[in-house]
Parts: C-alpha cells; structure tokens; sequence
C-alpha cells in the first residue's frame, strides 16, 4: 500500500501585485444576470397579457396555462445558473489576487462554494466564517439553486392505492417559476454587497451597481 503524501502547508498571502491587473469575470456575468431577468419579466407580462385576452374570451381554462410561460421560466433558470457562476466567479478572482494561479489551483480551487469562502476568508482575513454568516446562508442557497438545474435527475412517479399520482422519488427538484429567478438575483446583489465589505483592500473589484 503507498503511503498517503502529506497535505502541503497553506501558503501565506502574497503582497496584491501593483503593476498589471485582473479581468472580473464576475461582473460580466452579473451583468448577464440583470440581462436575463429583464427579458424575464418582459416575458412574463406577456404571458400575463395572453392570459387576460383569453380570460376576456371566456376560456378560463386556457388563460390559467398561459400564466405557465415557458420562456418566463427559462430565463428564470437561467438567472439561477448564471448567478452561481457570478458568485463562484468572484470567489476565485479574489484568491487569484491573493495567492496567484498555482497556489490557488493547489489549495482552493476544486473547493465547494461555501467551503471555498470559508477558506479563503479564513487563509487571508484569519476569521472563521461560520453556516450562520449572512454571506454563506446567501451563498449555499444560490449554489443549491443551481445545482437543482444543473445536476438534473428524472423523478419517478406512480399511482397509490387510492388512484392518486405521487411521486416516489424525494430529491430536490429544480423550480423553474419566476420568483425563484427573482430570488437568487437579490441574493446575488445581496452577496456581491458583502463580499466586497469583506476586504476594504479589494472591495473596489467586487462592488456592482444594481441596473437592469
């Protein structure tokens, strides 16, 4: 049996360069965020103004299906993913800066989000988040929701001994409604807010300007 090598020891933080700079994939992504839940909503009041002229009709039934807009809740997962991606994205843009690439690929980068925030939080600022800190609830929760999407599983479903259809499978599934895109943009906004509160050495790279 080979033995196990030892964990290499954390590096230190390295002084922030001066001369050259970082590209911040986050705040493309961010922007993107704010893109996606525009054309959202636009495609929500659509649906909304389908729904009424059907509703006018008099066919009630069909109004209500047309509330259930496809393209809403595409945009609406999609604005989940991209906000994980814009989270995580700024999590390894502040420890490029501070430990530079092979440090970070080494000792950070195949981290889980939160795992990750703590870690670099911890490594550069010598605190110790905690699964109570406003920062990791916000984070977990925009993570959770993109993996819903992204890591899909089929769900079984059957029908119990009363004719009733149930599903038998329990894995969280994904929601694909608005206010769930709704939701993870502010968390979002939210987290950018205090993750650049975090380091007042770095905060100007991670603050964002809420425009739609």
């Amino acid at each position: 049996m080979c033995d196990k090598q030892p964990a290499k020891p954390m590096p230190p933080p390295r002084p922030l360069p001066q001369i050259g700079g970082f590209s911040l994939p986050h705040s493309e992504l961010y922007r993107d965020v704010r893109r996606l839940l525009a054309q959202m909503e636009l495609a929500l009041t659509a649906a909304e103004q389908r729904s009424a002229v059907m509703k006018a009709a008099g066919d009630v039934e069909k109004a209500a299906i047309a509330l259930a807009d496809f393209d809403a809740q595409m945009y609406s997962r999609a604005v989940q993913v991209f906000a994980a991606m814009a989270a995580e994205a700024a999590l390894n843009t502040y420890g490029l800066m501070w430990f530079g690439e092979n440090d970070f690929k080494e000792h950070f980068e195949r981290k889980a989000p939160t795992t990750k925030l703590k870690a670099l939080v911890r490594a550069v600022l010598a605190r110790e988040l905690t699964k109570n800190d406003e920062i990791v609830r916000l984070l977990d929760s925009i993570a959770k929701k993109r993996n819903a999407h992204v890591h899909l599983h089929a769900e079984e479903s059957r029908f119990d001994a009363s004719g009733v259809h149930r599903p038998v499978t329990t894995g969280c599934q994904p929601i694909r409604h608005p206010y769930a895109g709704r939701e993870t943009a502010a968390e979002l906004n939210r987290f950018l807010e205090l993750f650049s509160a975090l380091d007042s050495r770095t905060a100007n790279f991670f603050v964002v300007v809420v425009t739609v």
